[in-house]
């Protein structure tokens, strides 16, 4: 039973897919909802199916521009923020982790 409902699940979505292709005008093209509601009739659950739509495609793209490119990697920089008025330009920046205090 479980293996005859996939297989409606799947015929039913695949015919839902196929009706509402929009191939002849921009309009008639499938929006990000639709797709995740596929995902919900796939076994997903909300959270996953918005980011199956948006994130995970995303880093996908990223991954694969990546594998492309002759380093494979992806150069970031920081930005120098202004400083404030009355601050030392000198002063070095706080520590992000607390020092280890060992207690005996």
């Amino acid at each position: 039973k479980d293996s005859t409902m996939r297989r409606y699940t799947i015929s039913n979505a695949i015919n839902l897919m196929e009706t509402c292709k929009g191939k002849a005008s921009p309009l008639e093209l499938r929006g990000p909802y639709d797709i995740a509601n596929l995902g919900l009739l796939f076994g997903l659950s909300e959270g996953d199916a918005k980011a199956a739509v948006s994130t995970n495609c995303r880093a996908v793209l990223l991954h694969g521009e990546t594998r492309k490119t002759a380093l494979g990697i992806i150069h970031t920089t920081k930005r120098m923020l202004p400083a404030a008025e009355g601050q030392d330009e000198d002063r070095e920046p706080p520590v992000s982790k607390k020092a280890k205090v060992h207690t005996v």
